[in-house]
């Protein structure tokens, strides 16, 4: 008996042991652009030295996969979800439904706000669509982890609305933003 209880617990610390923590998807901050184009298998688009970018589907939405690098060191990544609205009221339902996941995931957010520049629409739920497509209101949810900041936003370029997940390591957090600061 007691054989067979310390093979179980053998058996068990392996298991553990040999489950990696991953801090995005199948990568660790830190990671070179090398590991990186290894360890993700969704279809490559485009890349430079800072950026390799990615097109797969997270939970049945398109989306862009962007792997952000200071000095080949992977430091934030991004989900763009890619989704167009013919229905602009499916803006708001989707930003929850991706709350809701990152919220199963990563518990309760840390910052949960709502930010209306113009507050014409507020009270009328039906409009918060169009009042999102113009910029009138801004979502921003906040989650972290010990190694991880993650943000969800709207992204508005060029009149077009995307849903952001963004993930940022808190190790290299100084790193981007020194290297940043050496443009100006």
């Amino acid at each position: 008996m007691r054989n067979t209880l310390i093979l179980l617990i053998f058996i068990l610390s392996v298991q553990s042991y040999s489950q990696e923590q991953f801090d995005f998807r199948k990568t660790s901050w830190g990671m070179s652009k090398e590991l990186v184009k290894k360890s993700e298998t969704s279809k490559y688009l485009n890349g430079d030295e800072s950026i390799l970018v990615y097109e797969s589907a997270i939970t049945g939405y398109e989306c862009l996969i962007a792997y952000i690098f200071t000095n080949n060191i992977l430091v934030r990544t991004k989900y763009i979800i890619k989704e167009s609205y013919s229905n602009q009221k499916n803006y708001d339902s989707d930003y929850n439904k991706f709350k809701k996941f990152l919220t199963e995931k990563y518990g309760q957010p840390t910052s949960d706000e709502e930010d209306w520049k113009d507050d014409t629409f507020k009270n009328e739920y039906s409009y918060w669509g169009y009042a999102i497509s113009q910029g009138h209101v801004k979502y921003l949810t906040m989650w972290e982890t010990n190694t991880t900041d993650i943000t969800e936003a709207f992204i508005l370029q060029e009149d077009e609305v995307s849903i952001g997940i963004q993930y940022s390591s808190k190790k290299y957090h100084d790193l981007e933003k020194n290297n940043t600061l050496k443009d100006f």
